[in-house]
C-alpha cells in the first residue's frame, strides 16, 4: 500500500542527488525561478479576486462609470494571467529536464560501470533497468516538480485565501476545513492498495515490451530455431497479467472515485446554505458574495489537493519505488566492486575462479552445440564460448 513515510524518504534520497550534488547550482536556479512564478502565480489569484469583488459590486450598484473602469483593468488581468501560466508552466518543464539529465546520467554512469550491467540481470526483482533509467527517471522528475510546485502554490493559496475567507464569514472556513479532513482521511484508507497495483502495473507492462522487443532483435534466432510457438506462448502470458492486473487496478479506481466524485460535487452547495441567507438579509453585498465564494474554491483545492490528486499520486508513488531500486541497485554493486577486482567472481585462494569440466551445451529443441568441453577461468580472465 502507500506508505506516505517511506515515499517521502525515498522522493528526499533521488531529489538529493540533484540538489546537492554535481549540478546543485543548475537545481537551485531553476527551483528559485519555478517557486518565485509560484508566488506570482498566487499574488496574481488573490489581486485577481480583490478585482472581481469591486467589479461585482459596480455593476449591482449600476455604477456605469465605475463598471467601465474596472471592465478594462479586468481585460487586462484576463490578458496577463495566461502569459504568467505559461512562464510558469515553462520554468517547471526546464526544471524537471535539468534534474532528468542529471539523475538518468549518474543512473546511466553506475550500471555501466564495473560490470554493473552485467550483475544487474542476475537481480530477479530488478525488471528492466532500461526503462527505469529512461522512461521511469522522465516520468518521476517531470511529476516530482509538478507535485512540488503545485504543493507550494497550494500552501500559499491557503495562506492567503484563507485569511481572506477567515475575515468574510469565518464559520464558512471552519466548515470547509472539517469537510476536507474528513474526505482525506478516508482516500487515504480507501486507496492505500492503489500504490501497490499501480507498481505492478508498471513492472508487468515494462516485461512484456521487453518481450516483444526481444523478440524483434533476435528475430533471425528465433526463426531459425523455431522459437515461435515458444516466444509466442511468453508473449500470451505476459499480457494475460497485464490485463488482469489492470482489471483490478480499474476496479479499485473505480470505487475511489465514488469517494472523489461525492467529495467534489458536494462542496458547491455549501456555501449557499451557509452564506446564502446572510445574502438575502443584505448582510453580504454581492462583490463580497463574489470574494467568499472565490476564496471558497481556492481553499477547496488547497485542501482538497490529496483527495483530487490520490490517483495520480498512487501511480507516482509506484513510480519512485521503481527508480529508488534501480538507484540502489547500481550504487550497491559498484561499492562491492572493487577496483583491483574486474571479474564477477574473485577468490583469493585459488588461482583458477571458475573451473568446468566435460560440459555439453544444447538449444531448447536440444540440439547440442558444445559436447565435453572442459576450461577454467582465472581472475581478470574472460572466455566465449560459442556453438556451431
Amino acid at each position: 500500500g502507500l506508505d506516505p513515510l517511506k515515499l517521502i524518504a525515498q522522493i528526499r534520497v533521488l531529489a538529493g542527488d540533484f540538489w546537492f550534488g554535481g549540478a546543485a547550482k543548475t537545481a537551485w536556479i531553476w527551483t528559485f525561478i519555478a517557486l518565485f512564478l509560484s508566488l506570482v502565480r498566487t499574488v496574481y489569484a488573490v489581486a485577481l479576486s480583490f478585482t472581481q469583488r469591486i467589479f461585482w459590486t459596480a455593476l449591482s450598484e449600476k455604477n456605469a462609470e465605475k463598471f467601465s473602469k474596472l471592465l478594462i483593468v479586468y481585460g487586462f488581468a484576463v490578458i496577463i494571467g495566461p502569459i504568467l501560466l505559461a512562464i510558469y508552466d515553462w520554468a517547471k518543464n526546464v526544471l524537471s529536464l535539468k534534474w532528468r539529465q542529471d539523475l538518468s546520467s549518474k543512473l546511466i554512469n553506475r550500471y555501466m560501470a564495473k560490470n554493473n550491467y552485467l550483475e544487474t540481470t542476475f537481480d530477479t526483482s530488478l525488471d528492466n533497468p532500461d526503462q527505469r533509467m529512461t522512461e521511469d527517471v522522465t516520468l518521476f522528475t517531470r511529476v516530482a516538480t509538478d507535485l512540488m510546485c503545485q504543493l507550494f502554490v497550494s500552501i500559499l493559496d491557503f495562506i492567503f485565501f484563507s485569511a481572506i475567507l477567515y475575515r468574510l464569514y469565518p464559520p464558512l472556513l471552519y466548515v470547509l476545513v472539517a469537510y476536507c479532513f474528513l474526505g482525506t482521511s478516508l482516500t487515504l484508507i480507501l486507496g492505500r492498495p492503489l500504490a501497490l497495483l499501480n507498481r505492478k502495473q508498471f513492472a508487468k507492462e515494462a516485461s512484456l515490451r521487453y518481450s516483444l522487443v526481444r523478440v524483434r532483435e533476435n528475430a533471425e534466432s528465433v526463426a531459425f530455431y523455431r522459437g515461435d510457438e515458444r516466444e509466442k506462448s511468453n508473449i500470451t502470458s505476459r499480457f494475460q497479467d497485464v490485463l488482469t492486473n489492470l482489471r483490478d487496478l480499474i476496479g479499485l479506481e473505480r470505487n475511489l472515485g465514488f469517494l472523489q466524485k461525492a467529495y467534489a460535487y458536494v462542496p458547491n452547495v455549501l456555501p449557499s446554505v451557509i452564506v446564502g441567507p446572510k445574502f438575502m438579509k443584505g448582510d453580504f453585498e454581492l462583490g463580497i458574495m463574489s470574494q467568499i465564494y472565490f476564496s471558497y474554491n481556492h481553499v477547496l483545492g488547497d485542501l482538497g489537493l490529496i483527495v483530487s490528486q490520490f490517483t495520480s499520486i498512487s501511480t507516482f508513488a509506484a513510480n519512485v519505488a521503481r527508480v529508488t531500486q534501480i538507484r540502489e541497485s547500481v550504487y550497491a554493486h559498484r561499492a562491492t566492486n572493487g577496483d583491483d577486482s574486474n571479474g564477477l567472481i574473485s577468490r583469493e585462494t585459488s588461482p583458477g575462479v571458475l573451473v568446468l569440466e566435460h560440459v555439453s551445451t544444447c538449444t531448447p529443441q536440444q540440439r547440442q552445440l558444445t559436447k565435453d568441453v572442459s576450461f577454467a577461468i582465472e581472475n581478470n580472465q574472460r572466455l566465449l564460448v560459442t556453438g556451431a
